[in-house]
């Protein structure tokens, strides 16, 4: 009994942290102001509706006529895809007789793309034949219907928020057993999963989105990559809203009962099963390690209580009855505004049923995890000749580069999850592979010869064409490009950067060389990784300038001598002339008396270039950006052991241990937390 009072005691400490904290996601409080009105320019923003279908010919009507029916004058084009229907969904459509519906079948599935993303994605591009200059893409399902103000009123929250995604969760079918019991569980299990409030939140870098209403700036999607970004994503709604949130705001609310609804009835426990199961385990990341946290955590949250209250009362403990009927009473009462959202009545004897509705969805992720499989309309992920097993292996080269390299940075980029993790190990092996050549023996030309094979792969990558069998970095490289988004140019900026030093030997360049060298061989770095740690957009670029300076500035100072045995020289040559250094030769320049005066101008100036990315960084929620802190942790470190050693003798080895930079590495990255400027 004292484990079960213990666990009971727990629960109940963990729904009155929900109450208390999570950003009150139970309040059910996100919604479209009634009082919001769309702004009134001569010609209102251009929308294109793209709307991808496959066997909806029962719902077709209904929701294609509800987008044709709205009350908004910038409704330019509506697209219908129809995604190879078995049924009448196409003809029933095009009986609309509407001119600005445009129905178009889509192509077979192509290889590595998720059935309905490759309807979306050929939607987007006809879209953009239609009406290259539209504002917004409205991407909604074909089994939802909207209210003829809808459409107005995610453009005006759109303009309100200065936002590149508006979505609506649909009100759901709730008129059945099965539906009263299940339908507001799974929209209240979603808001404790992405808080629609922090979703909301733009210094917050949780991301969602409801799929089934969503309104994209057609700018902000094609600046993100495009559909092919997401192309194999299963949950396509928040993947979506996961590669736009950094380019600007995003918002997610309820759907009032005049604006967006479903059409699809779930009238049997095995619809809801179904639907669940689809993508329960796709959102664990396929992880049985997950699925078992979840499946833990929804027992002792959902059926614990229940469990105490009834012990609790069979064995006369007060205390364990008190545990259970309050844990059970705090679950009531958070599920309640969800429940009376859905105008259900008894409203509060339907929200203490959420134990039963907790018990069932936990069966529903067990049983998604046992089926492995997911599917739209039938149209399983991917398609053709795909080699997963091959990307995989390229992917496990990339992190056995990171691993031997002996990084303390290594865990850093280890606890980022799992696609971004892989993506930052692709990109620090394409660095640590183009760095090696330069750092070779060979002959100047050998190098550049191998750096412009390297170039040819990035070429190769971003035209699609087939890559080299013996570079299987560059093919780790493509699905992070694809998915990320990530800059053809910030490659062949690292490249151009190495190509600098594969020549003769850089002595005391120009002030305007030495930055554009810091520019490739760091900022680019640093934009690329940026993009994958989901750093927002107004501050992205901004910190990859600033502390891609820093650490570059503080690897020159640091490797002074190193850097001469190999007759290199980077202090620019206005800060020799400043402190009346005269000479351009490495070792006569590390000799020289003024050298100290040089490096703590230069140091001074890595600092404020420090401080300048820790101000940026204190903007915006900087937990995703765990990895970067951890670098510049350990560098500011290294920074100041530099100059209390002094470059009197600049081969003196810097006291540093690898423990110590480990540490400085994990405070650094402990030290992330939520904005704190706002």
């Amino acid at each position: 009994m004292a484990l079960i009072l213990v666990l009971a005691l727990t629960a109940l400490a963990v729904w009155l942290g929900l109450l208390m904290g999570h950003h009150g996601f139970w309040r059910a409080d996100q919604v479209l102001s009634p009082t919001l009105r769309l702004a009134q320019p001569r010609t209102p923003p251009q929308v294109v509706a793209v709307v991808p279908a496959r066997n909806e010919a029962a719902t077709i009507v209904e929701a294609i006529g509800s987008i044709l029916a709205q009350d908004y004058a910038g409704l330019a084009h509506v697209v219908l895809v129809d995604d190879h229907s078995d049924d009448q969904t196409a003809d029933k459509a095009r009986a609309l007789d509407d001119a600005r519906l445009c129905i178009v079948q889509a192509p077979d599935l192509a290889t590595g793309w998720a059935g309905k993303m490759w309807a979306v994605a050929n939607g987007v591009a006809k879209a953009r034949e239609l009406a290259p200059e539209a504002d917004y893409l409205w991407l909604a399902d074909a089994d939802i219907a909207h209210g003829p103000e809808t459409l107005k009123r995610l453009v005006a929250q759109a303009q309100d928020r200065k936002a590149v995604l508006v979505s609506l969760m649909a009100r759901l079918n709730c008129t059945g057993l099965w539906e009263r019991l299940l339908i507001p569980a799974f929209i209240f299990f979603f808001q404790k999963l992405y808080p629609f409030a922090q979703v909301n939140d733009p210094v917050a870098n949780t991301a969602a989105a409801a799929g089934g209403c969503m309104l994209v700036k057609r700018q902000a999607l094609e600046n993100a990559g495009g559909i092919d970004a997401i192309r194999d994503r299963i949950i396509d709604d928040c993947a979506l809203a996961g590669i736009l949130k950094p380019l600007g705001p995003i918002w997610l609310g309820l759907a009032g009962a005049d604006e967006s609804k479903s059409l699809r009835p779930y009238p049997d426990l095995g619809d809801i099963w179904s639907m669940v199961a689809r993508t329960a385990f796709v959102q664990l990341r396929h992880s049985w390690l997950l699925l078992t946290g979840a499946v833990l955590g929804m027992l002792l949250l959902y059926f614990v209580p229940l469990l105490s209250l009834a012990a609790g009362i069979g064995t006369g403990s007060g205390l364990l009855t008190l545990a259970g009927a309050l844990g059970w009473l705090c679950m009531t009462f958070a599920y309640l505004p969800t429940v009376s959202s859905y105008g259900l009545k008894l409203a509060p004897l339907w929200a203490a049923s959420l134990p039963l509705a907790g018990l069932l969805y936990t069966l529903m992720t067990i049983d998604s995890a046992i089926r492995r499989g997911s599917a739209w309309k039938g149209r399983r992920q991917g398609g053709g000749n795909c080699d997963p097993d091959s990307d995989r292996a390229c992917l496990q080269a990339a992190r056995e580069v990171v691993e031997k390299a002996g990084t303390s940075f290594y865990w850093a980029m280890r606890s980022l999850e799992g696609e971004r993790r892989d993506a930052m190990f692709a990109i620090y092996a394409f660095c640590r592979a183009v760095d090696d050549v330069v750092d070779s023996s060979s002959a100047p030309d050998v190098k550049r010869r191998e750096l412009a094979v390297w170039r040819q792969g990035i070429d190769q990558l971003y035209a699609g064409q087939p890559l080299p069998d013996d570079l299987p970095l560059l093919r780790a490289l493509k699905t992070p490009i694809r998915r990320y988004a990530l800059k053809r140019a910030d490659f062949e900026a690292i490249i151009d950067g190495m190509e600098m030093d594969a020549g003769d030997p850089i002595q005391a360049p120009p002030r305007e060389t030495f930055d554009l060298y810091l520019d490739r061989v760091a900022c680019a770095v640093g934009r690329l990784s940026n993009r994958v740690m989901g750093a927002p957009a107004r501050i992205a670029d901004p910190l990859a300038d600033s502390l891609g300076r820093a650490l570059q500035i503080t690897n020159i100072l640091r490797d002074l001598a190193e850097d001469a045995g190999l007759g290199r020289l980077y202090l620019p040559s206005q800060l020799l002339a400043k402190c009346r250094i005269a000479e351009t030769d490495p070792a006569r320049v590390l000799a020289h008396p003024n050298l100290q005066v040089a490096c703590l101008i230069l140091a001074a100036e890595a600092q404020s270039q420090f401080t300048q990315a820790a101000g940026l960084m204190a903007q915006t929620d900087s937990r995703p950006l765990r990895p970067a802190l951890a670098m510049m942790a350990v560098y500011r470190l290294i920074l100041e052991r530099l100059i209390d050693r002094g470059w009197a003798d600049p081969a003196q080895p810097l006291a540093l241990g690898k423990g110590e930079k480990l540490w400085a590495a994990l405070k650094g990255a402990l030290s992330a937390g939520p904005a704190n400027i706002r």
